[in-house]
C-alpha cells in the first residue's frame, strides 16, 4: 500500500498539480474567517474540515463527496478508539476483554460502506465516459488484480491519515505563538518583508522563502510530534544498539517514542522551552525525519503534510491577529488518543490584520 501512495498518490508531480485546489480552498478559508472578525471560531475543526476538502478533491476529484463534519466525527471517533490500549494486541487470548474492537468493527463498517459507494459512482462515470480522470481513485481503478477491500483501505489512508495530524500541528503552533508574543511579532515581521504589500495571501510559491516560520514548524514538531509514537515496526533480526545499550530481539514488535526524543535533555538544550532558532540547518533533516518516519516505510505524505502546515499557518499570520475568547488563559493541556491533539479544541478570536 505504501508503495502505491508513494508512487501514484503523492509524488512531487501530483502533489504540486493539485496546488491551485489548496489555493481555492485557502481563499474560501480566509473568507470565512473574514466574515467571522471578532468572533470565537474553533480553529481545530475548522483546519480539520479544509483539510478534508482539500484530500477529497485529490483522491475523488471532487469535494464535498462526505458532509464534512460526520465525516471529521467519524475520523475523531477512530482516533480516540484506536488510540486506547488494546490488550489483545499483546495478550491475544485476553481480546475477548477489549470493549472497543465492537465499537471499531461498526466504525469500519461506517467508512467501508461510504468509500464503496464513491468506487461504484466512479466505475459506472468511467463505463459511461470511456476513460477516467486525474484523481487517486480513477488512477487505483485502473490498476490490474487489486480488491475493492484494497481500495477502500487505500482511500480511507489517504482521506483521513492528515485530518487530525495537520490541525494538531497547526493548532499546537498557534498556541506557541500565542504564549510567546515576541516570537510571533519575529513571524509576522518575516511575513511583512517577504510577501508584498499587494499580495491578499501567502502562496506555496513563498513558503520556501519564509526560514523562520519554517523554523516555528519544524520547532512545533519537535515538541508536539502530532504522532507521538511512530507506526509500530518488527525487527527481522536480531538488533544492537551499543551506545544506547539495547539488544533487540528478532521478531520484536518496536515502538519508537517521538514525544521523548522529542523532549530528551540529551538531545536538545532547555527542550520543554520554545526555540524556533534552534533549528539551524543540521536539525533540518533530524526534525523531519523524526515526525514522518524514513527509509521504506516513511509517511509517504510527508511533502503534501508540510506544505499544507506551513501554507495555512502563514497565511493565519499574515492576514490575521489572534487572542482568546475574552481574554484568557491559552489551554495547554493534551489530549489522548493516535495523534497528540489538545485535550479541548483550539477556539481563538481572529482581527484583521491585513
Amino acid at each position: 500500500m505504501g508503495k502505491i501512495c508513494t508512487l501514484e498518490l503523492f509524488t512531487a508531480r501530483r502533489v504540486g498539480s493539485f496546488a491551485a485546489v489548496r489555493q481555492v480552498e485557502m481563499e474560501k478559508f480566509l473568507a470565512m474567517l473574514s466574515q467571522n472578525l471578532g468572533r470565537t471560531v474553533n480553529i481545530t475543526q475548522e483546519v480539520t474540515v479544509l483539510t478534508l476538502e482539500i484530500m477529497q478533491t485529490l483522491v475523488f476529484g471532487t469535494r464535498r463527496t462526505f458532509g464534512a463534519n460526520d465525516f471529521v466525527r467519524l475520523v475523531h471517533q477512530g482516533n480516540e478508539l484506536g488510540g486506547r490500549l488494546h490488550i489483545g494486541d499483546y495478550v491475544p487470548w485476553l481480546k475477548w476483554m477489549d470493549l472497543s474492537l465492537p465499537k471499531l468493527r461498526t466504525l469500519a463498517t461506517k467508512f467501508h460502506a461510504l468509500l464503496q459507494a464513491h468506487i461504484e459512482e466512479h466505475r459506472s462515470s468511467i463505463a459511461k465516459q470511456g476513460h477516467g480522470g486525474e484523481s487517486f481513485l480513477d488512477v487505483l481503478l485502473s490498476l490490474d488484480n487489486m480488491s475493492d477491500l484494497t481500495i477502500r483501505c487505500l482511500m480511507l489512508d489517504a482521506v483521513s491519515a492528515g485530518l487530525d495530524t495537520t490541525a494538531t500541528a497547526i493548532g499546537w503552533a498557534l498556541t506557541e505563538l500565542l504564549l510567546h508574543p515576541q516570537i510571533l511579532a519575529k513571524a509576522q515581521k518575516e511575513l511583512d518583508d517577504v510577501i508584498p504589500a499587494s499580495s491578499a495571501m501567502v502562496s506555496e510559491a513563498d513558503i520556501p522563502k519564509l526560514k523562520y516560520l519554517g523554523a516555528i514548524v519544524k520547532e512545533t514538531l519537535r515538541k508536539h510530534p502530532p504522532a507521538p509514537l511512530m507506526v509500530p515496526r518488527e525487527s527481522t533480526a536480531e538488533c544492537k544498539l551499543e551506545e544506547a545499550g539495547y539488544m533487540i530481539p528478532a521478531k520484536t514488535q518496536v515502538l519508537i517514542n517521538l514525544y521523548a526524543i522529542g523532549r530528551d535533555p540529551k538531545i536538545w538544550e532547555n527542550p520543554l522551552e520554545f526555540i524556533p532558532e534552534r533549528m539551524s540547518s543540521e536539525f533540518n533533516a533530524a526534525v523531519e525525519l523524526m515526525t514522518f518516519g524514513f527509509g521504506r516505510r516513511s509517511c509517504p505524505g510527508m511533502n503534501l503534510g508540510l506544505t499544507a502546515v506551513h501554507l495555512v499557518l502563514a497565511n493565519l499570520l499574515y492576514r490575521f491577529n489572534w487572542t482568546t475568547p475574552d481574554g484568557k488563559e491559552v489551554d495547554v493541556g493534551e489530549g489522548v488518543g493516535f495523534t497528540l491533539m489538545r485535550a479541548r479544541p483550539l477556539a481563538l478570536v481572529p482581527l484583521l490584520r491585513k
